[in-house]
């Protein structure tokens, strides 16, 4: 009987103790487009680095174990994924992810179809989720939703300085 108090004090424990890493309360990050890279480019499909610059507003660091994403152009979703990186979002700053995506023929030329009609603009949306939390146990859930627009000379950074090799964002 003795075993058993002591054996759930400790189950009890170990799942408050997963919990105390982060304050109940998380301000949602904000996410938005920066760059596509060309990873790997076939005649059936492509795939792309995605950039995404997250802005953390909390006054704490936000520790991060991966996310799942998915990316619309002018309303149609062009890809989607996860994404087991570790990464640290500093208290009040800011830092990049790059998440891979892969898509296929008839999706980007119908983007590019869609972009030519509307002078080479686009509008997106970026939405997921990103899986927060210090230790193996932890886990809090931070969504994400954020739409913008952007023409493809911004997207593609054009008459911008020249990236480190391997890094050609475009």
């Amino acid at each position: 009987m003795q075993l058993m108090k002591f054996v759930m004090l400790a189950v009890m424990l170990a799942a408050l103790s997963a919990c105390g890493g982060l304050p109940s309360k998380i301000d949602p990050p904000s996410v938005s487009l920066s760059g596509l890279r060309i990873v790997d480019m076939n005649l059936l499909e492509q795939t792309f680095a995605i950039k995404l610059r997250v802005k953390n507003p909390n006054d704490f660091d936000v520790p991060i174990h991966g996310l799942t994403y998915a990316l619309e152009l002018n309303g149609q979703e062009v890809a989607e994924g996860v994404n087991n990186q570790s990464v640290t979002f500093p208290a009040l700053g800011e830092q990049f992810v790059e998440v891979n995506a892969t898509t296929n023929l008839p999706t980007i030329l119908n983007q590019l179809v869609e972009m030519s009609r509307s002078g080479m603009n686009a509008s997106y949306r970026v939405h997921g989720s990103f899986r927060a939390g210090k230790g193996v146990q932890s886990y809090v859930p931070i969504p994400f939703d954020q739409k913008g627009e952007v023409g493809l000379g911004g997207l593609l950074d054009l008459g911008k300085k020249k990236a480190a090799p391997g890094k050609e964002y475009l």
